[in-house]
């Protein structure tokens, strides 16, 4: 059963701690044990990022939180100007840390524009059935998935899965030649993901959280598709790792969407 929590709170430094407490004590009377920590601390930053840099004076922001299965959507949303710009943030932003602490811990991040304001949102999975689901996902990879249409061979998913983890794990920085191979493949299979995770959320039963989480990160991987080429080795490192970043989360919804509208066999 899908669950949804919402609260408003004013522009006040100590809006902070109790959005933090809010999303605590959400979870836990969901029934939602672990990565707490994880939430805690992406909740802090976001609602610090809206304070110093969305909300109006004598505005306020809201949070929400959504859950659906092992699946746990966190948004802040202000009233104000302005959007992050995916090639600009740095890690000095938000006093040191900022967005780049949410998209270390989270599983998918993402910025949805309104009129006026945005949503900045972070996406969790949690417990055993998040264990499943990826347990699921190399099953799948190494059988073949079942799955037909316009999407990734069954030989070219776990390949271009597992280039995309290395990638996002390396720490030096890789050779240019590389980074550009790999940034045209990751490229083109977000061009046939795309396609297909969105026809499966439109047919998943319901609709619900999964399919709302799905083409979220549909949106936020067409923006990344649409970021320019940047100037420097360490400038396309970091276009290109979100590009990787995209890869994993849509194949993860694909192969989620995908269990939830399959027919049972037998």
């Amino acid at each position: 059963m899908a669950l949804s929590r919402r609260h408003r709170f004013p522009r006040a430094r100590s809006s902070v701690g109790a959005a933090r407490a809010f999303a605590l004590r959400t979870l836990t009377e969901w029934g939602y044990e672990d990565r707490h920590d994880d939430v805690r601390l992406c909740v802090s930053e976001l609602a610090t990022n809206a304070l110093l840099h969305g909300v109006p004076p004598g505005r306020e922001f809201g949070l929400e939180l959504d859950a659906d299965g092992a699946l746990i959507r966190v948004a802040v949303r202000d009233s104000g100007g302005g959007c992050p710009e995916l090639a600009q943030w740095s890690a000095e932003e938000c006093r040191g840390r900022g967005l780049r602490l949410v998209v270390s811990l989270a599983d998918d991040f993402g910025v949805t524009v309104h009129d006026p304001g945005k949503t900045v949102w972070a996406a969790f999975r949690f417990g055993s059935t998040a264990a499943v689901g990826r347990q699921g996902k190399e099953a799948r990879g190494a059988g073949g998935s079942g799955e037909t249409g316009d999407q990734p061979s069954p030989t070219a998913t776990p390949m271009v899965r597992a280039a995309a983890s290395w990638f996002l794990a390396q720490e030096a920085l890789p050779r240019h030649q590389t980074v550009k191979l790999l940034g045209d493949d990751f490229r083109a299979h977000l061009a046939l993901l795309i396609p297909k995770v969105e026809g499966l959320a439109a047919g998943s039963a319901g609709g619900g959280m999964r399919a709302m989480l799905a083409l979220a990160g549909v949106e936020e991987a067409r923006r990344r598709l649409a970021l320019a080429e940047r100037p420097g080795l360490r400038g396309e490192v970091e276009r290109v790792k979100w590009l990787a970043r995209s890869v994993m989360v849509l194949r993860g919804h694909c192969d989620e969407l995908a269990d939830g509208v399959r027919p049972a066999s037998g």
